[in-house]
């Protein structure tokens, strides 16, 4: 799940995550792979995949805190599957 979200992500809200998933982006992959995404400006282009490289990094490396910080706190449930075994 935490691949599929994008509401971490400073400029990024629910209403354009759920734009992206519309337009078939729905990982962080998607988003990599696709040349220029619809209706997203240049700069929070930039800002997105610099965000999606840190947190590729961040879910390589394990570090939960990471994302316990970014997320909204109602959308944390979502790096659960990745982070189950840091939990007591």
């Amino acid at each position: 799940m935490i691949r599929e979200t994008f509401v971490h992500i400073d400029g990024v809200g629910y209403r354009t995550e759920e734009r992206l998933w519309r337009s078939g982006i729905h990982t962080w992959d998607d988003f990599s792979s696709t040349r220029r995404p619809p209706r997203i400006g240049p700069r929070l282009a930039k800002r997105m995949e610099d965000e999606i490289e840190r947190s590729q990094q961040a879910l390589r490396s394990g570090r939960h805190r990471y994302f316990a910080r970014k997320l909204p706190s109602r959308d944390q449930w979502r790096a659960f599957e990745a982070f189950r075994s840091h939990i007591l």
